[in-house]
């Protein structure tokens, strides 16, 4: 019994477990609502914090208006973005961000600035 344990303990160890999966359209979406205009490198970071967060709550980029306008070479590169995000980690864990455009974030009292990619600063949340 006691090995038995020990192989769970070192699978769960093993296995990144994350709290919640965002479905893939969604994630795309959201991506495109967020940092169409970024590049491929600028949305993968948004991808990688969506993906650390695990769900898109909050994410004002998935109801954007530009998503319908976004043109199909937007779509590819956004589902590229996607895609190769689950394998990076430019944000270096970040689970939030914010364009440099807006006004000072919240962000930046609850959490701990990672990087700046493109014009997004990226945030992990300190309260986890």
């Amino acid at each position: 019994m006691r090995t038995l344990l020990t192989i769970i303990a070192i699978l769960l160890l093993a296995v990144k477990v994350q709290a919640g999966t965002v479905p893939e359209e969604l994630g795309v979406r959201c991506v495109i609502g967020e940092a169409e205009d970024q590049g491929i490198e600028g949305m993968t970071a948004v991808a990688e914090a969506i993906r650390n967060r695990g769900h898109v709550r909050g994410v004002y980029g998935c109801r954007s208006p530009r998503i319908k306008k976004a043109a199909g070479s937007v779509w590819e590169l956004a589902r590229w973005a996607w895609d190769r995000s689950e394998f990076t980690n430019s944000v270096k864990g970040a689970d939030h961000w914010h364009s440099d455009r807006e006004p000072r974030a919240w962000w930046e009292k609850y959490g701990t600035r990672t990087v700046k990619i493109g014009s997004h600063k990226f945030y992990k949340d300190v309260r986890r």
